[in-house]
């Protein structure tokens, strides 16, 4: 191994991808090789040649951190990194959905005062007492059971920007972030379903009637789950997806000033 081939090898050995490894290893062989012989054409000795060729190419430390961050760039772009990217993302907003259910009790007994004691179903939301009737209990009731809704989309934009951290390196981040976000709102709807299924001991295909008895009924799992809140939510998730996707990275901001 000539002085070339090792100087290359110390500056790619960080790098993961065998390919790309092997590709920037040739691509500095023939720069290094180019500034060499341009060197010796000055008429300088081979030592003073490769000393020179050394510095013109530039410090070993700086030529792995752009080689490394090139690889990152050429990684986010893969199919691959964005399936597990998009999977990591909807499973920690899974996560964070089920710490917002086993919390919303609390937080709606405590909001709710009086109106609680009628009790809380099995997703959080307020099951109404069948004796009070009266418009302003019902106006209340209403309104937690919005309340409890606007709760339950705090995941969304936390995972909005966690996938926009994921994908900072991505060329057009609004596709990966657009599925990432629309796979965490199927997964809300189809635990909800699932849930009131089993509960119900109602087939999940019959969908009228599942979503019917849901938010309806003297023991409903989700009051605020209605096909209003379903379309609502999904522009919600898009739009997030895009208005996270227009957040400028840092080499963004960089190439700005």
């Amino acid at each position: 191994m000539n002085w070339m081939e090792e100087h290359a090898e110390l500056i790619v050995e960080p790098l993961r991808d065998r390919h790309y490894q092997a590709r920037a290893r040739a691509e500095l062989m023939d720069h290094m090789n180019s500034l060499y012989q341009s060197c010796l054409e000055q008429g300088m000795s081979e030592a003073e040649a490769r000393g020179e060729a050394l510095i013109q190419l530039g410090s070993v430390r700086q030529l792995r951190r752009e080689y490394r961050q090139a690889e990152l760039v050429l990684r986010s772009q893969s199919l691959s990194f964005c399936i597990s990217r998009i999977w990591l993302g909807a499973c920690l907003m899974g996560i964070l959905y089920l710490l917002v259910t086993l919390i919303l009790g609390q937080i709606v007994s405590q909001i709710a005062g009086p109106l609680a004691n009628d009790g809380l179903s099995h997703l959080g939301g307020l099951v109404p007492h069948a004796l009070s009737g009266t418009p302003a209990y019902w106006q209340e009731y209403d309104k937690m059971i919005a309340l409890t809704g606007l709760i339950y989309q705090i995941p969304f934009p936390i995972g909005a920007l966690y996938f926009r951290w994921l994908f900072r390196r991505t060329e057009h981040p609004l596709r990966p972030i657009a599925a990432g976000m629309l796979l965490a709102w199927a997964g809300e709807k189809l635990a909800i379903l699932s849930i009131s299924a089993l509960l119900y001991g109602m087939p999940l295909w019959n969908l009228p009637s599942l979503l019917q008895r849901i938010h309806t009924g003297g023991d409903t799992t989700a009051g605020f789950f209605t096909v209003p809140y379903i379309i609502w939510t999904l522009f919600f998730a898009l739009f997030l997806a895009l208005l996270v996707s227009l957040i400028p990275t840092r080499s963004q901001k960089m190439q700005l000033c």
